[in-house]
């Protein structure tokens, strides 16, 4: 007995995958705190490649890669959970596609340094 099969090719619908920079806050085990998820960057698709440090006030310095435009970034919150809307971001490096893989520490000043691949 022989078997037909069919194979249909329908086209899905266009996604469009944007990453956001996330910061989650988590709350005291045991306590009556939340746990706090902000997005502090939400331009294009941001927040790949991402390292966390605190500084001494314990807030957040994150590196990350900006991948819509291939840039590393920095951001430096201004409160603990990157509430604040006006936290400081900038692209130290935009020359080529810079930014992956990062690993962020802070010098002994409070000061973010960091390793990044650049692609090139």
């Amino acid at each position: 007995m022989s078997q037909t099969h069919s194979l249909f090719w329908r086209p899905l619908p266009a996604v469009l995958a944007i990453a956001l920079l996330t910061i989650v806050a988590l709350g005291q085990p045991g306590t009556a705190s939340a746990d706090t998820i902000t997005t502090p960057d939400s331009n294009g698709s941001v927040g790949s490649n991402s390292s966390l440090a605190l500084d001494a006030s314990g807030f957040p310095v994150v590196s990350y890669y900006d991948v819509t435009n291939g840039d590393l970034k920095v951001m430096h919150c201004n409160d603990a959970n990157c509430a604040g809307g006006d936290e400081s971001i900038t692209s130290p490096d935009t020359t080529g596609n810079v930014g992956w893989y990062t690993s962020l520490e802070l010098d002994a000043s409070g000061f973010p340094v960091v390793s990044y691949y650049d692609v090139g």
